[in-house]
């Protein structure tokens, strides 16, 4: 699938897709991007340099794991996971008017970075967080805001 939407976007943007938010900015001197599908990793992204290269492995879309018609896609019940907590909700609020690091979000709410790490990663793996791979800056993934309703729709009216 992912081959597919090759010719149709940047590659940052394919980028982005395929890792659920992560962002890449091409670096000096990396020439290739290589993305590796893996089931193994799922939910998680890694990526590392070799030689002129970076390489994304990412994890298999929920779509191409079986389910049976009448279990939520893992998707969907991912992003409301993601939603049903009070404290992610307001750092997507304040996520909204801009970028943010990890550390000035820890200071807003008043807790430690890595209380922090852990809703940024859920809200990231749910793909309504787009964090920057260089500078572990943060910022809301608009496009994914009418999806959420859009998958929620599609799965009570049958169509998951």
């Amino acid at each position: 699938a992912k081959r597919a939407m090759k010719p149709n976007m940047s590659a940052e943007r394919l980028i982005e897709t395929a890792t659920n938010g992560l962002e890449y900015v091409p670096e000096p001197g990396l020439r290739k991007v290589l993305l590796i599908p893996s089931y193994v990793l799922r939910p998680w992204n890694e990526h590392c340099e070799y030689q002129d290269m970076k390489i994304f492995c990412y994890p298999v879309a929920d779509e191409s794991v079986t389910e049976d018609s009448n279990t939520p896609p893992v998707r969907l019940v991912r992003l409301f996971k993601a939603l049903a907590d009070e404290r992610r909700l307001r750092i997507l609020k304040m996520l909204m008017t801009r970028s943010y690091s990890l550390q000035e979000i820890a200071d807003e709410f008043g807790v430690a970075k890595t209380t922090m790490h852990h809703h940024l990663g859920t809200l990231r793996t749910a793909g309504l967080v787009r964090a920057q791979s260089n500078e572990k800056m943060y910022s809301l993934r608009h496009t994914m805001l009418p999806e959420v309703s859009e998958l929620l729709n599609s799965y009570l009216k049958g169509k998951s």
